[in-house]
């Protein structure tokens, strides 16, 4: 739903972060609940999340940067969105095929 976290999030993300030495850019993308033709979508982008390299993460050293992503992931998302009062041309169509 809008404005809620697809929970847990992958384990992935973290272990490349922290193997690679590179930030994460926390990203969240607003609109997306209900689909139409020429909806405006919002992209929101968090301030980048720095952790140090670590050859052999730990599950603790993942589990840490997991939990700073779904901070930052948490406060980019809006628990308020209203859905514009607009045509929704073709919204079936692009509902079903974005499920």
């Amino acid at each position: 739903g809008e404005g809620q976290l697809q929970l847990p999030l992958k384990r992935g993300t973290a272990l490349y972060a922290l193997q690679a030495g590179v930030p994460i850019v926390p990203v969240a993308l607003v609109g997306t609940q209900h689909l139409y033709w020429r909806k405006e979508l919002r992209i929101r982008w968090g301030t980048p999340l720095f952790f140090s390299q670590v050859k052999r993460p730990s599950r603790e050293e993942i589990d840490a940067v997991l939990v700073a992503l779904e901070e930052a992931l948490s406060h980019l998302l809006l628990t308020d969105y209203q859905e514009p009062k607009e045509v929704k041309l073709f919204s079936n169509f692009l509902n079903h095929i974005f499920e």
